[in-house]
């Protein structure tokens, strides 16, 4: 938020709460994490998004631009916050441009995981979700490993012999089993398919 909550109330926080498509959509709307608060008698909504192994949808968080547009036009102060794994980036002044009072803010769960790590607030289920998130590589410390290192470094090597492996035995027994492959120009798609 653009300044500190100083008389919060009536805060509510929803997931997966469905908004019917506006006239121009093709699709409804249903963000993540909806949450709205007051700060005194201004209203608060801010709609999160959040991926994991995906990307965002078809003009998926426009049409969240378009709903909060709504929301501003009574008077609600709006926030779009696109929570991803990977780097996505994404035009946050379009999005505004079509409500202005639209704050929006891209990160990286690896921030969230930072953030929840560095806070004052130490509790069980902040270890166990950092443990948890690290469990499934979301706090991404984006520091090479003297490994890591290794492994760039004969990445060539190790992929000409993933290919010959490929190519060999398992190549003859997967056309015999499935037919001829697909030839595809990425080989993580050939292998896919």
């Amino acid at each position: 938020l653009d300044e500190p909550v100083k008389e919060l109330n009536h805060l509510s926080v929803d997931t997966q709460v469905t908004y019917p498509a506006l006239m121009h959509h093709q699709t409804d709307s249903r963000p993540d994490i909806v949450i709205q608060f007051y700060d005194g008698q201004q209203h608060h909504i801010v709609f999160i998004e959040c991926k994991l192994a995906s990307s965002e949808g078809v003009e998926q968080l426009s049409r969240y631009a378009d709903h909060l547009n709504v929301f501003s036009a009574k008077g609600s102060r709006c926030y779009l916050i696109y929570l991803t794994q990977y780097f996505e980036e994404k035009d946050g002044t379009s999005l505004s441009s079509k409500s202005p009072n639209l704050k929006f803010m891209q990160l990286r769960w690896y921030q969230i995981y930072k953030w929840i790590k560095q806070s004052a607030i130490q509790s069980d289920y902040a270890s166990k979700l950092l443990d948890y998130m690290e469990e499934i590589g979301l706090e991404d410390n984006r520091k090479f490993s003297p490994i890591d290192v290794y492994g760039i470094q004969h990445m060539n090597r190790l992929q000409r012999m993933m290919d010959e492996c490929m190519d060999d035995a398992v190549d003859g027994l997967m056309t015999e089993l499935f037919g001829k492959a697909l030839q595809q120009y990425n080989r993580y798609n050939q292998l896919k398919y």
